[in-house]
């Protein structure tokens, strides 16, 4: 399942979409929304009071960000965007090697202030951090003392 698929599906649970909106927000079939909303609700249920984070020394945190604005995903988001009204940030990241080891936040930028405290609180120190390259991630890590893999 694309991940990408999975935070719209997050998105559309947020705001409460009905079915057949987060379908073709989704772009999936009826199954697989079923699938990621199952998901959701398995992971919440079993979520303790007190967020564990995820990773840990030489284990992989895939993260990934996508902007929406009004509703709409963005394409290609770009930094350009942290300044624009009504766009907001889905930022996520996930252990690999266990799907139910994630963490998915609605942020207003992708800043290195933002993303550095998202990892502080939600990040083991010494993962390594996976990303496609958005041009914040250089700078968290390094602050943050791990490793990046592209």
């Amino acid at each position: 399942m694309e991940f990408v698929k999975i935070l719209r599906g997050m998105y559309c649970w947020v705001y409460d979409y009905t079915p057949a909106q987060a379908i073709d927000f989704c772009d999936c079939s009826e199954t697989t929304y079923i699938k990621i909303k199952d998901l959701i609700l398995q992971v919440t249920s079993e979520q303790e009071p007190e967020m564990v984070k995820i990773g840990g020394e030489d284990i992989g945190v895939q993260f990934d960000e996508t902007a929406i604005c009004n509703g709409e995903l963005i394409p290609n988001p770009s930094s350009t965007l942290d300044n624009k009204l009504n766009v907001q940030w889905f930022v996520g990241g996930v252990e690999e090697g266990s799907c139910k080891n994630f963490v998915l936040k609605l942020v207003s930028n992708i800043k290195v202030p933002t993303i550095l405290d998202m990892f502080e609180k939600h990040v083991v120190f010494g993962s390594i951090i996976v990303t496609d390259g958005y041009p914040s991630y250089p700078g968290v890590v390094t602050l943050f003392g791990s490793f990046l893999e592209w």
